[in-house]
């Protein structure tokens, strides 16, 4: 889950807090930092054995405050995808820099050489550890209206549908069926 300002504000005065960041794809951690009272979220510097890059348009750029998307890469990548050749082929790339991971998160150097967490570049949110696409739940919704849409507020997600004679306890019902 990325860490709220909130959140790190009212630790860091009183714990040594680090925040640790890595996607599934790359084991563990691929990034880190010790957090102090500040504005920022950041999610610090490669750990050993892995290099991160802001890239844009496909290209890696390395200057100071322009975002993009991070790529990961290093001795702890996976290999892939379980059985998912399509989205492997989609999200591992091979480069100069050897196999890249293209996480759609979005970020940013700053000057002090951190990574500061933007958000995401498509509809995927994280809700209590789970991945969630929410295009795919507006598309559910999208069987009772033509007029849906999902967003994720703090720890929950809530879905709008815009119709006439909807019947809430069956769209509930269909999407504990489906999801």
């Amino acid at each position: 889950e990325a860490l709220n300002e909130r959140l790190k504000n009212k630790w860091c005065r009183h714990i040594d807090m680090f925040n640790a960041y890595g996607p599934t794809e790359n084991t563990v951690c691929s990034s880190k930092m010790k957090l102090t009272f500040s504005k920022c979220v950041c999610i610090g510097k490669p750990v050993v054995n892995s290099q991160c890059y802001v890239a844009q348009n496909k290209f890696i750029c390395s200057s100071i405050d322009i975002a993009g998307e991070l790529w990961i890469s290093g001795v702890g990548l996976a290999s892939g995808y379980h059985n998912r050749v399509e989205l492997s082929i989609e999200k591992f790339i091979q480069s100069k820099f050897g196999r890249i991971y293209k996480t759609g998160d979005l970020v940013k150097w700053n000057d002090d050489g951190n990574l500061e967490f933007l958000g995401r570049i498509d509809n995927q949110v994280k809700v209590r550890g789970y991945r969630i696409e929410l295009g795919e739940i507006e598309s559910r919704l999208n069987q009772f209206s033509n007029n849906s849409i999902v967003l994720k507020h703090e720890n929950n997600l809530i879905g709008y549908v815009i119709g006439e004679d909807i019947d809430v306890e069956k769209v509930l019902s269909k999407l504990k069926e489906q999801l």
